[in-house]
């Protein structure tokens, strides 16, 4: 008897996005905008970000 293979698509990368507004605040938000924050330094906001995308390469964007 043959069995189904199910291929399942695989995850989408879900992109963080980190920049710095005008009152010298550093932001983060996800793209789909679910996770994010207001953070005061960007070492702080790369962190937060990096964690929440599970360190997956690529996943940070710094504008």
């Amino acid at each position: 008897m043959a069995s189904a293979l199910r291929l399942q698509e695989p995850a989408r990368l879900n992109h963080f996005l980190v920049r710095c507004d005008s009152r010298g605040r550093w932001t983060v938000r996800d793209e789909r905008n679910l996770v994010g924050g207001t953070f005061v330094s960007e070492e702080a906001a790369i962190h937060f970000a990096r964690r929440e995308s599970n360190y997956l390469p690529g996943a940070v964007i710094r504008r």
